[in-house]
């Protein structure tokens, strides 16, 4: 089970005041008005440790304008919960309106940006499902005892997926 994540800590670094849900969610609000809603939800083990799926939903699906904030604040709760979880973060884009591609490289750019391997080892794969593209990704923390484990089961699975695409 994840440990909490703590609010104070979270708004003491993002420029977006976040509040959290009756079921554990993350809500902030830009200055454009847009809601974000931001979810970790328990999905399986992988080498060893927990794999929470991380999720970001516009759930008007403003366009959002560029807003360096939101990043900010999605990065504020992502520390968070690796500061008080030993776990693998699962991202999945979402492919309701064929932008997966474009929201990939955008959360890809954020996090190198932001981290630059220094803290954290990410690993990226595209495949299709249904003739849908899909983009998935894990950020493991380089301290993880398990990281070898981790990025090994996910480079496996992935190669599988793909190959199946053939």
């Amino acid at each position: 089970m994840m440990n909490s994540l703590s609010l104070e800590l979270i708004n003491s670094k993002s420029p977006y005041r976040v509040v959290q849900s009756a079921e554990g969610d993350f809500w902030f609000v830009t200055i454009h008005g847009i809601n974000y809603n931001i979810a970790f939800n328990e999905e399986f083990e992988i080498g060893g440790c927990m794999a929470y799926q991380f999720g970001i939903f516009n759930h008007e699906h403003q366009h959002a304008p560029h807003d360096p904030q939101i990043k900010d604040t999605i990065i504020a709760i992502i520390n968070e919960f690796f500061a008080k979880n030993m776990d693998v973060l699962l991202y999945t884009c979402d492919s309701s309106d064929r932008r997966e591609k474009a929201r990939n490289r955008l959360f890809i750019r954020w996090f190198k940006e932001e981290d630059n391997g220094r803290r954290f080892t990410i690993r990226a794969s595209e495949t299709s499902v249904e003739g849908q593209g899909m983009y998935v990704a894990i950020i493991v923390e380089n301290c993880n005892p398990h990281l070898k484990e981790i990025t090994e089961e996910f480079d496996n699975t992935a190669a599988v997926l793909t190959s199946q695409q053939k």
